[in-house]
């Protein structure tokens, strides 16, 4: 069998985006009491995955099913990622315009698959829907967040750039193509070498949204110890901190110090007992 196979890609990016899918729920549920809407980001995945089923079976299903159904998933993941990514940022707005251009896009697809059936048509329409949202994905992530958030999204970012990239690609050559095979599985090497691509970016964007994740618990964890040193070194009464087994001093502030008549210095890596802090019978 051609390696390249159509069919044997999709089982594969089958089994791609099951096991993406599994690590966005596990991720889900770690932080979904931390952070707004990763659970979209769930849903995201979950769509493109379902729609990969629907695709890989489209042997025992009704032609047009198959067609309307699997890009009617691809499109509302793509949405539902979005939403997500709005959420996760605290930028959230309104969706209407996404709304409207998911009803005006699936009317387009189911068009050029029952009325007038054309696969170019339906690759240049679900690819200019994919551009229009990840162009507003890109949009947020990079230039709309603050400049603080920034460095914990630029990565999902630069993973939709190169997704953006890729459907603009595709745009250009449903554009420029004359009429093709109405049946994608037997797609020429373009759209083989896209669905490839497509993969790669599924398996990206998994790593960039787990990363992206785990940036912003550090991020938050560094703004909590910045609150709890400066609490701790501004607070007018004696504090120092010891480890329970040996009393080995870890953390003195000025307070303490003044108290102790040792410097901070002097007293952090010794222990209570070695510096007389406490008395003996």
């Amino acid at each position: 069998m051609n390696i390249l196979d159509m069919r044997t890609i999709i089982f594969t990016t089958l089994i791609t985006h099951g096991i993406c899918t599994m690590i966005i729920v596990l991720m889900w549920h770690r932080n979904r009491q931390r952070y707004d809407g990763l659970f979209f980001n769930v849903l995201d995945f979950f769509c493109q995955a379902v729609a990969m089923v629907v695709l890989f079976n489209r042997s025992s299903q009704p032609h047009w099913y198959t067609i309307v159904a699997t890009n009617a998933l691809l499109l509302c993941g793509t949405f539902f990622g979005f939403i997500g990514l709005e959420k996760f940022t605290g930028k959230s707005g309104r969706q209407f315009h996404n709304v409207l251009l998911i009803c005006v896009f699936t009317g387009v697809h189911t068009w050029f698959s029952l009325i007038q059936p054309d696969q170019n048509m339906r690759n240049l329409n679900l690819s200019a829907f994919w551009l229009i949202i990840g162009l507003q994905v890109f949009w947020l992530l990079v230039f709309r967040v603050e400049a603080e958030m920034r460095s914990v999204t630029l990565g999902v970012g630069l993973v939709y750039g190169a997704m953006n990239l890729t459907n603009l690609a595709r745009v250009v050559h449903a554009l420029s193509e004359g009429s093709v095979g109405q049946d994608w599985m037997h797609s020429g090497p373009f759209e083989t070498y896209i669905m490839l691509f497509y993969k790669l970016i599924v398996i990206s964007l998994t790593y960039a949204l787990v990363l992206m994740v785990n940036k912003r618990l550090l991020m938050d964890v560094e703004t909590q110890e910045e609150k709890f040193s400066m609490a701790f070194h501004s607070s007018p009464y004696g504090i120092m901190l010891t480890r329970a087994e040996d009393g080995r001093i870890f953390e003195v502030n000025e307070g303490y110090a003044k108290m102790s008549g040792y410097l901070p210095e002097e007293m952090i890596g010794r222990t209570t007992m070695g510096l007389n802090l406490w008395l003996s019978e």
